[in-house]
């Protein structure tokens, strides 16, 4: 065969087989496209990949996460002049100056699953249920986008539960309009799906701190986790939410409902707004992931939204990264801390890594939660 006819017979197959690709709507799970500066949208997500040149490759089948919350306290700015708590200087030199921040990334993580009719369906009663109050999933609420309830709810057999004790799974039904059903301490037995407690959220038009039902703690569990795709992004957009060792035992504030403090008469009160000293220089920050805390601290603030056992202020992260190869659901979610994942390579590479360059020392406590 002469060189003339060989590039015929290359261009020919070529073409064919393009054809072929575009018929017949072949595709893989994962698919080689690099995500480079460009947005996943639909059912794609953004997950990391060391051998593209940017370290990220879209992933085709997988729902993006996207925002969870919309307009409210969660995601408006602080404004450039808030009104500064009259206790804030003594709040902070006694009770936060010598700690640190660090990140919730795995076992204390939450994870997401998107869900849909042709998932298995589970009837979930909580433990708590009559002692905390009544089913979360089986009170019908309401949304803009329509009514109903949890129960019965659909959950994919690729769900996973984080390693910690919260086990916090949230699920997102299709065929629930605009809710998300969270529940806590979930755990599977015998082919069915159990948990201690839970709470229903609007994620489309809520505020990102108000509950709709099943509230344990007093604040929507959702508000100021750190999203996986906004990671990928590089930017969080709304206010961050941490858990507090000394919360007074009885006084809390707005947007807070109610406290679960344990200590005393301490001025510090779940639902206080904290923000980072504006004038502090956030391109400091040695890691893309201090930087974007940093920045969400100076513009969001955080809210003290629960109680834990800890004197460092921790942020949670969404957990279970779908790329890692030692996923296994239902009870080894995917790690983004990993080497080569999401985390990782934003510079926080083990669970509860601390970030001890952004100054908790310079945070301030806000007179109320919208700054005024």
């Amino acid at each position: 065969m002469n060189s003339t006819k060989l590039i015929i017979f290359v261009v020919l197959f070529w073409v064919i087989g393009v054809s072929l690709l575009f018929v017949t709507h072949a595709a893989a799970p994962t698919a080689g496209i690099e995500a480079e500066n460009g947005l996943a949208s639909g059912g794609s997500s953004i997950l990391s990949d060391t051998s593209a040149s940017n370290g990220a490759a879209v992933r085709f089948g997988v729902a993006n996460t996207g925002s969870l919350w919309g307009p409210g306290p969660i995601t408006d700015q602080i404004p450039s002049n808030p009104k500064i708590d009259n206790s804030s200087g003594s709040i902070i030199s006694s009770y936060f100056s010598a700690n640190k921040i660090y990140a919730n990334a795995y076992a204390y993580g939450h994870v997401y699953s998107y869900s849909s009719a042709s998932d298995p369906t589970y009837t979930i009663t909580p433990s708590n249920t009559g002692s905390w109050g009544p089913n979360p999933f089986a009170q019908v609420v309401t949304t803009a986008s329509g009514s109903a309830s949890c129960n019965p709810l659909h959950i994919p057999n690729s769900a996973t539960v984080p390693t910690g004790s919260d086990g916090w799974l949230h699920i997102i039904d299709s065929t629930k309009p605009g809710i998300i059903c969270s529940l806590w301490q979930a755990t599977k037995a015998s082919g069915s799906w159990s948990s201690s407690w839970g709470g229903v959220w609007d994620y489309v038009h809520g505020d990102g701190i108000t509950p709709l039902a099943g509230n344990g703690g007093g604040s929507n569990i959702e508000g100021g986790i750190i999203l996986a795709s906004e990671v990928a992004k590089g930017v969080i957009p709304h206010a961050l939410g941490f858990a507090f060792h000394c919360n007074n035992v009885s006084t809390f504030r707005p947007p807070a409902i109610k406290t679960d403090g344990n200590c005393g008469t301490s001025p510090v009160q779940e639902g206080m707004r904290f923000q980072l000293d504006p004038t502090f220089n956030c391109g400091t920050m040695p890691t893309t992931m201090e930087h974007m805390i940093c920045v969400a601290l100076q513009q969001y603030g955080a809210y003290d939204t629960d109680t834990t056992g800890s004197s460092d202020v921790g942020f949670t992260f969404q957990t279970d990264d779908l790329a890692d190869p030692g996923r296994a659901p239902w009870q080894k979610p995917g790690d983004y801390t990993r080497s080569g994942g999401l985390y990782n390579q934003a510079g926080i590479t083990a669970d509860y890594q601390s970030m001890p360059d952004i100054p908790v020392s310079r945070l301030r406590v806000l007179a109320s939660w919208n700054g005024q």
